[in-house]
């Protein structure tokens, strides 16, 4: 990306704006700010993941430990979590031992959520890199 004046834009170089002088490139403002909602859809999804697979992880060690569904917050995190597991209940046998449970439908749920999370992180980078890239050779 290039100021008006064929210098390159770093954020070395960037420079002041004073009376008289050219406002930056509406190019520049655009990456700006496509940019930051990037950056912003990225720490979404992050955070969005982040607090799937902590919900999931409590669900598969509360099954695991055999903990009664009768308090309140076992039942909270239960009742949370299902709609998250329901597309994937079913895939995997879940074997039970007196009160233990291994949900492998929960530990699968978890692997696909915390791989398209960072699969739609890396296609919104590649994203951002191909805009950036396309706007510098304008």
């Amino acid at each position: 990306m290039f100021w008006p004046d064929g210098e390159e834009v770093t954020r070395r170089s960037a420079k002041p704006l004073c009376a008289g002088s050219n406002p930056a490139p509406a190019s520049v403002v655009l990456i700006f700010l496509m940019t930051k909602k990037f950056f912003f859809a990225e720490f979404l999804i992050s955070l969005v993941s982040y607090f799937i697979q902590v919900l999931l992880t409590l669900r598969i060690v509360l099954k695991l430990t055999g903990a009664g569904a009768s308090a309140p917050f076992v039942l909270w995190v239960y009742n949370t979590t299902y709609p998250l597991i329901s597309p994937f209940v079913g895939v995997f046998p879940s074997p039970q031992v007196d009160m233990f449970i291994i949900e492998f439908s929960s530990i699968f749920a978890l692997v696909v959520y915390s791989v398209s999370a960072q699969f739609l992180i890396a296609l919104l980078s590649s994203l951002e890199k191909l805009l950036s890239s396309e706007n510098k050779k304008q």
